[in-house]
């Protein structure tokens, strides 16, 4: 059954590239075929093996099952265009902006992905959100700073590690969705889908926060921007997104957010509760603050994070999600000069950005480490059991 939900189709065609509307229209309708053949692999080993066989596989061990092996190995295949001195400056340049890396992410990206409210059916679906908000924002988090680490994505990086494994925990979320009775494919497509995914890669994680980052004062020069995107694109690579639907500059990655806004679904309750409970529940000040300032920042934090929320969403789609109006959007523009300021003397070489991106990387890893996060992505019963 044909999908209903990409919305406004002549519309986009008129104004970007019909190729790239089109493949992003029969996207919806595709998933990623060789992780969904990992998961079904999974089937024909011993009971609970099948993940410790991909860790025995990322570990380098020699006796994983064949059958399997011939469905990793692609997998960790190395395209062409890949550039590693890229992908180590993108890494520089995406994490230099210390806390405001963080707070672009929660605020900007995470937030950006839950407006569609098909896109964020399965995270209704599996109660990852709802029920256990820290718990996803940590994993996400986890995961988002080893693929973003020197090194992470190298074939024995902890970033393909991990990535491998979220790829993975889709497809098993997938598949559980698809064989329940609740799931509506007309309305919502395919669950996780190519198209969603590869959203993620031009705009959530990359574009977004970068956007969000430069409205408070920072400054990434474009071959920055463009490396930034080169890393993306290899993540999303090695994450299962199709490759005419991996944007290789940041144009094309801009131009591939511009359609999800003419063409994707608008925000509903379920895309409501998501914000509320990223924003809510999503980072406690406990871990954030010191323990005299908790109790007192327990309504601010929130408060602040609605703020940024609603500046980076815009009025529109702020509206939509119900997000508060107030005073506290205009943060953005109240703290541009000291943000400004800080980048002057960075291009001025008073300030070491490699340390700089060290530094935030180490600090939201202390924070993950004190909040209890996973240690790594795990493929479990909870994590796929449909609770909707």
């Amino acid at each position: 059954m044909a999908t209903t939900r990409f919305l406004n189709e002549a519309q986009a065609r008129s104004q970007f590239d019909p190729v790239l509307v089109r493949l992003l229209k029969e996207g919806i309708e595709q998933s990623d075929v060789a992780a969904d053949a990992i998961v079904e692999s999974f089937g024909s080993l011993p009971g609970g093996s099948g993940m410790r066989a991909v860790n025995a596989w990322l570990a380098g061990a020699d006796d994983v099952p064949r059958a399997l092996t011939d469905l990793l190995e692609p997998i960790a295949a190395v395209p062409d265009w890949v550039d590693w001195a890229r992908l180590e400056r993108g890494v520089v340049a995406y994490w230099r902006g210390g806390a405001l890396a963080g707070l672009t992410l929660n605020c900007a990206s995470l937030a950006a992905g839950y407006q569609s409210s098909a896109a964020a059916k399965p995270l209704i679906f599996t109660g990852e959100l709802i029920d256990r908000a820290y718990r996803r924002t940590q994993e996400t988090a986890r995961w988002m700073l080893a693929a973003t680490s020197p090194g992470g994505m190298r074939r024995h990086g902890t970033g393909f590690a991990e990535t491998l494994r979220v790829r993975i925990m889709h497809a098993a979320v997938r598949r559980r969705l698809l064989r329940s009775e609740q799931w509506q494919m007309e309305a919502w497509g395919v669950p996780i889908n190519n198209t969603d995914v590869a959203y993620g890669i031009a705009g959530e994680f990359s574009t977004i926060p970068i956007r969000a980052m430069r409205d408070t004062g920072m400054h990434f020069r474009r071959d920055e921007r463009e490396d930034i995107q080169h890393l993306w694109r290899y993540v999303g690579h090695v994450l299962g997104v199709p490759e005419p639907l991996l944007p290789a500059t940041e144009a094309r990655a801009k131009e591939m957010i511009d359609i999800k806004h003419v063409t994707d679904t608008p925000a509903d309750d379920d895309s409501r509760a998501l914000v509320r409970a990223l924003i809510e529940n999503g980072a406690p000040p406990e871990l954030m603050l010191p323990r005299p300032l908790v109790r007192l920042a327990t309504k601010a934090i929130p408060a602040v994070l609605y703020g940024f929320t609603r500046r980076w969403a815009g009025d529109e789609v702020a509206d939509q999600l119900h997000i508060p109006d107030t005073p506290l959007k205009h943060l953005g523009a109240v703290i541009r000069p000291a943000i400004q300021l800080s980048e002057y003397a960075r291009r001025a070489g008073l300030r070491d950005e490699v340390r700089l991106a060290a530094r935030t990387r180490a600090g939201l890893n202390k924070m993950l480490a004190a909040g209890h996060a996973p240690a790594t992505i795990g493929v479990d019963r909870e994590a796929t059991t449909v609770t909707a």
